[in-house]
């Protein structure tokens, strides 16, 4: 078997399969013999429980920016006593009292970054501290004289007795406040 010659004379026939056994087999085989190999003296650290990795979770979207919420909401009547905050939009038509000696704001247009008013001037008297983009345009025949106004969001203009800030512009409308002038 194997081309080996098997002298049988020589060795019992038991031991030849035990010889061949340990000639053949790999070296890494240490010993050939039926005992046990030694206890080993070295010890080892039980293994950590294999961790489970549950699918990772989907990532919640963020939270869509809130948009400020006025004081008083788009009750536009509420600034007919001299004191509001109020969102508007296009063709708004904001009521104020008259010792401010100006007559109802009209919005003309709010667009991404800016909202355009109408102020008419109801006195002959005016005086302005700037803030927002405004011109004066004279009275004619049939209108009275007015400010067109120009406002960016943070901008504030005092006009007579009213002092008007944009708080705010998004999604086509803007967040007027008007408090009496000081």
């Amino acid at each position: 078997m194997f081309g080996i010659p098997m002298p049988s004379s020589r060795l019992p026939s038991k031991v030849w399969p035990r010889l061949l056994a340990c000639l053949l087999l790999p070296p890494m085989l240490t010993s050939c013999s039926s005992n046990p190999p030694p206890p080993s003296r070295t010890t080892t650290s039980p293994s950590p429980p294999p961790t489970t990795s549950s699918a990772p979770a989907s990532p919640t979207p963020s939270p869509t920016p809130s948009r400020p919420v006025p004081r008083d909401g788009t009750k536009l009547r509420s600034c007919a006593d001299g004191t509001c905050e109020v969102r508007v939009r296009e063709r708004a038509k904001v009521p104020l009292p008259r010792r401010f000696g100006i007559g109802p704001i009209r919005v003309t247009g709010v667009e991404d970054d800016t909202i355009t008013m109408v102020v008419p001037l109801t006195r002959s008297k005016f005086e302005s501290d700037g803030g927002c983009s405004a011109t004066l345009i004279g009275s004619s025949a049939d209108a009275p004289a007015h400010w067109d106004l120009t406002c960016r969001s943070a901008e504030k203009v005092t006009i007579n007795q009213m002092t008007l800030t944009v708080t705010d512009i998004t999604d086509k409308a803007a967040i007027i406040r008007i408090r009496p002038a000081k």
